[in-house]
C-alpha cells in the first residue's frame, strides 16, 4: 500500500513540475499540490471549450451574483498570452488578473495562471488552472486541474477555489443547454 501511495505522490509531483514548467526543490514539494475534478455536463465539449477559450466575458451574465466583469487587458480573447481581469461581486475576492498560457484547440484545453489578486496571493505563490473538455455520450466530460503552491505549509489546499471553478462550469453548462 505504501508503495502505491509513493508512486501516486511521485506521479502528482511529476505532473505538477510539468504544469509549473520546472523542477521543484525538495522544500517546494511540501507546498505544491494538485486538485482535479471531472464533471459530466449536458452541453457539447466544443460549446463549453469555446466559452472558456474565446468568450469568458460571458461569465458576468452567467454568474451575476459572483462575477461583476471580465476585461481583456492585453491580446485577444482566444489568444495565448492574453491577459484578463476578473472582478468579483464579493469585495473580499476583489479582482484577479490572469494570463492564458496555452490554448490547445485539438485537445480542447485552456491553461491560465493567476498573475495578480490580493486575496489568493496572500496564501498561494502559484495558482494555475487547466480546463479540458472531452466528447461524451450525451454532452461532455470537463476536467478541471488546479495546481498550486502554498506560501507556507499551514495554508490549506484551495478547495474553495476548486468549488468555484466547478460552479463556473455548471453555469456555462446551464447556459449552453438552455440555448438548445
Amino acid at each position: 500500500m505504501q508503495n502505491m501511495e509513493t508512486a501516486q505522490c511521485a506521479k502528482e509531483m511529476a505532473q505538477a513540475e510539468k504544469l509549473l514548467g520546472g523542477t521543484l526543490t525538495p522544500a517546494d514539494k511540501f507546498l505544491v499540490g494538485i486538485l482535479t475534478q471531472t464533471k459530466a455536463l449536458r452541453s457539447s465539449a466544443k460549446d463549453l471549450f469555446e466559452i472558456y477559450r474565446s468568450q469568458p466575458y460571458c461569465f458576468p451574465d452567467l454568474m451575476p451574483a459572483d462575477i461583476q466583469s471580465v476585461e481583456l487587458l492585453k491580446g485577444k480573447w482566444a489568444q495565448k498570452g492574453s491577459e484578463r481581469r476578473w472582478t468579483f461581486v464579493d469585495d473580499q475576492c476583489g479582482t484577479w488578473d490572469d494570463i492564458v498560457e496555452d490554448i490547445n484547440d485539438q485537445a480542447m484545453s485552456i491553461t491560465w495562471t493567476l498573475q495578480k489578486g490580493i486575496v489568493p496571493q496572500q496564501r498561494y505563490k502559484i495558482l494555475k488552472v487547466v480546463h479540458q473538455f472531452f466528447v461524451h455520450k450525451h454532452g461532455c466530460l470537463a476536467t478541471v486541474t488546479l495546481v498550486y503552491m502554498k506560501k507556507h505549509a499551514r495554508i490549506p489546499a484551495p478547495h474553495d477555489y476548486m468549488k468555484f471553478l466547478i460552479k463556473m462550469l455548471e453555469a456555462a453548462d446551464e447556459a449552453g443547454t438552455n440555448e438548445e
